[in-house]
């Protein structure tokens, strides 16, 4: 066995650990960049906490509320049209 084919494992592993440290540089980038952080849905369940403060913090809720419709709703709207074209009935 040559010594090359025993390391191509390894090199294949080191070449996706070198992808995926681009990628999240990359991911940084574009979230700094182009300023999406506050539209991230994981963003979102940190806004929701104002229902549990006193006074309530209604800010952080009400945005939270339209971003998550604006994820819920395409996806809503997806299942109702894969849903038409399902024979659930029988008939």
């Amino acid at each position: 066995m040559h010594a090359a084919s025993r390391l191509r494992p390894l090199r294949a592993t080191l070449e996706r650990v070198a992808v995926f440290i681009v990628l999240a540089a990359l991911w940084e980038w574009a979230v700094d960049i182009f300023a999406i952080k506050p539209y991230l849905l994981t963003e979102q369940f940190e806004n929701w906490h104002g229902l549990l403060r006193t006074p309530t913090d209604w800010a952080p809720i009400a945005h939270s509320a339209w971003v998550c419709a604006l994820y819920g709703v395409p996806a809503l709207f997806a299942a109702y049209l894969v849903f038409l074209r399902r024979d659930v009935a029988g008939g």
